[in-house]
C-alpha cells in the first residue's frame, strides 16, 4: 500500500474504489506491517478468527527452536495462560479500512522480540536485522510459512474458519473492563441492556456454530 504513514491513504483509496466487491466476496484480510523484528510470533485479528489462528500455528515449526508456533507463543504468555495473547485490531495500519469500513474480517501478523528497535529511522537497514534479528532469516522464513498456510486454509476451506461465539466473549470482557473503569472512577454504569445483548449474540452465535 502507498501513503500509509501519511493518513493510510492507498489502502482507504482502494477500499473505497473496492467496497461494493469486497462487501460480496471478502472472506479475510491479512496485514503486515513490520512483521519480522525477531522470533517470537504474535497476531491480532477480529474475534471471528482467533481460534483459527490459533490453530494454524499449531501447524508452523517455531524457528531456531523446535516445537509448534503456537507452543512459543503460550509459553509467552505464562503458565496460567490458556491460550496465547491473541490480540484485537486497533488503528495505525492499513488493516483500518477494510475491517472498520469494509467490514471485513482482518488477521495482523508478525514476529517480534529483537533487542532494540531501528523502527522509522535511518537504521532500520539490512545490516540492522543481521546484527539484531539474526543472520540466519529463519524468523523471516517461519512468518512466511504461517502468513502462506493461513492464506491457503482460508482460500480453499469448504466452510469458512469463523467463530462466532469468540465475539460474544471478546464482547464480555470489553464489558467487564469498562465497568471496572468506571467504579475506579466513582461513575454509576448500568449495562444490564448491554449485558442481555451480548447474552442473546452469543446464544445466536453458539447456535451458528453448531
Amino acid at each position: 500500500w502507498g501513503a500509509e504513514e501519511y493518513g493510510i491513504i492507498g489502502s482507504t483509496e482502494w477500499v473505497e474504489q473496492h467496497i461494493s466487491d469486497l462487501a460480496e466476496d471478502a472472506v479475510a484480510y491479512i496485514n503486515l506491517d513490520a512483521a519480522v523484528t525477531g522470533p517470537n510470533f504474535w497476531a491480532s485479528c477480529a474475534p471471528t478468527l482467533k481460534t483459527f489462528v490459533m490453530e494454524t500455528a499449531k501447524d508452523v515449526e517455531q524457528c531456531n527452536a523446535g516445537g509448534s508456533v503456537y507452543d512459543a507463543w503460550l509459553a509467552r504468555a505464562g503458565e496460567e495462560a490458556s491460550e496465547p495473547g491473541v490480540g484485537s485490531l486497533g488503528g495505525g495500519s492499513d488493516h483500518v479500512a477494510l475491517y472498520c469500513v469494509a467490514g471485513v474480517p482482518s488477521i495482523a501478523m508478525g514476529a517480534g522480540g529483537a533487542k532494540g528497535s531501528c523502527y522509522h529511522s535511518n537504521y532500520d537497514t539490512l545490516a540492522w536485522y543481521r546484527a539484531h534479528v539474526g543472520d540466519d532469516y529463519e524468523p523471516a522464513a517461519m512468518v512466511t510459512r504461517i502468513v502462506a498456510l493461513t492464506a491457503d486454509r482460508l482460500a480453499n476451506a469448504d466452510v469458512i474458519p469463523y467463530d462466532a461465539t469468540r465475539y460474544a466473549r471478546d464482547l464480555r470482557g470489553y464489558l467487564d473492563a469498562i465497568q471496572v473503569r468506571a467504579e475506579g472512577r466513582g461513575k454509576a454504569l448500568d449495562a444490564t441492556e448491554l449485558s442481555g445483548a451480548i447474552d442473546e449474540l452469543e446464544a445466536s452465535a453458539t447456535a451458528f456454530n453448531g
